[in-house]
């Protein structure tokens, strides 16, 4: 039986070789298929990352997923947002990510979507206790391999346009989100270069959620400066939204939002579920010191920083220089204090 411990706030995740063996894997894919099929329907989206662990992790988890009678959509080895896209694009009834998140290589486990919500907390127990009762559902499932990032592609590309030509680095630690970024900006005017030659430079987490960036001078761009940054935008076009902004972040930042005409609500840096207090709230973004950032706005309201790159990218273009004199005029009025 799995350790109760690996039932976190967010995600159940242990040590791979340790606390997840193959047998119990195999169950816990019954308890998620279950309560999947239960409270959403049967159509699960499972995809991995690239952890070593991940191919033994997948192979146990669908023969308890398929034995309950889901069927699953497998979307292979893509980053964490691409396979919460592919339950918007295949409108699935859930999504299993494989995932180890931002922690070491030799930590594993899963995020669990149910409908388009990330579940968390109870909801977590829960499915702990389904497994301790052994209250399965049984049914005969399937497995189907389905393509989720050619279409992901496709749609972030299609929703931006660079009238000017923008050059940009990635961090090389950025793994598979690397060529897939490049790869949705190539078309687009966007060209990834060395550091020396970039406008700005991103650093995206293994996990790609998170997002840390660097001017063209080599500065870094907070994420409260991030928040600015996107927040003004999304104002020029939806005035007087809700902005989710991390409670740390100086009362100055929020000060800002008010002035550009937004309603910034101070959220938690533990915040379980930045999905379900986005709908909450109507929110159009969230920021956190963390730097996971979450579009509502002409997005779908999940943390992706592939997709927050593109966004800056956007507003760099659009800008009458570079990334650093734009950041110069956003705190003109409110310099950052001394370190």
């Amino acid at each position: 039986m799995l350790n109760p411990k690996i039932f976190r706030e967010r995600d159940i995740c242990g040590i791979a070789d340790a606390q997840l063996p193959d047998e119990d894997i195999e169950v816990l894919g019954k308890a998620l298929s279950t309560y999947l099929i239960r409270y959403s329907g049967r159509t699960i989206c499972v995809g991995r990352d690239t952890r070593p662990s991940s191919p033994r992790l997948h192979s146990a988890l669908l023969k308890g997923v398929i034995s309950a009678g889901a069927h699953v959509l497998d979307v292979g080895i893509v980053p964490t947002p691409v396979l919460f896209y592919s339950a918007y694009h295949f409108s699935a009834d859930a999504a299993i990510m494989i995932t180890g998140g931002n922690e070491p290589l030799d930590i594993n486990g899963f995020k669990v979507v149910c409908g388009t919500s990330l579940l968390f907390g109870h909801a977590l127990e829960d499915i702990n206790k389904v497994m301790q009762m052994a209250d399965f559902e049984v049914g005969e499932g399937s497995v189907k391999e389905a393509d989720a990032l050619t279409p992901y592609v496709e749609e972030l590309a299609s929703q931006f346009h660079f009238s000017a030509a923008v050059n940009f680095a990635v961090d090389p630690d950025s793994g598979i989100t690397r060529p897939l970024l490049e790869q949705i900006l190539e078309p687009l005017n966007a060209s990834a270069v060395k550091k020396s030659e970039a406008a700005f430079c991103v650093s995206i987490s293994v996990d790609a959620d998170r997002l840390a960036a660097v001017d063209e001078k080599g500065n870094p761009v907070p994420s409260d400066t991030l928040l600015l940054l996107f927040g003004r935008e999304i104002l020029t076009r939806k005035p007087n939204s809700a902005l989710l902004c991390d409670e740390q972040f100086p009362e100055a930042i929020f000060q800002k939002l008010n002035r550009f005409g937004g309603r910034p609500i101070a959220i938690s840096p533990s915040e379980p579920s930045l999905q379900a207090r986005i709908k909450q709230e109507h929110a159009e973004l969230s920021v956190l010191a963390s730097g996971q950032i979450v579009f509502a706005d002409r997005y779908y309201g999940f943390p992706d920083a592939i997709y927050a790159t593109c966004r800056l990218l956007e507003i760099v273009a659009l800008s009458e220089g570079p990334l650093s004199a734009e950041v110069a005029r956003l705190l003109a009025d409110h310099p950052r204090p001394a370190a």
